[in-house]
């Protein structure tokens, strides 16, 4: 069962026009991945190596997702 709307809430949200939340998309460079791996995925692939006993598990990750990465829709400042 839906829980009751208290009648103020309800006359606040009657009287409000929709309105709608956007978010502009925005592009990483090259140092915000590179910092954003080393402060979230780091660790993570340290224990990977440290449980396989060496790097070939990251290798594989790396390979798979090259075969596929497109670098325009990921990041503007990319450059070989």
């Amino acid at each position: 069962m839906r829980p009751r709307i208290l009648r103020v809430f309800r006359d606040f949200i009657g009287s409000v026009q929709k309105l709608r939340l956007t978010i502009k998309k925005s592009f990483k460079t090259i140092e915000d991945v590179r910092k954003w791996i080393d402060r979230q995925v780091s660790a993570s692939l340290a224990m990977l190596s440290k449980h396989y006993g060496n790097n070939e598990f990251v290798t594989r990750l790396i390979k798979r997702r090259q075969a596929t990465f497109k670098v325009t829709s990921f990041c503007h400042a990319y450059k070989q």
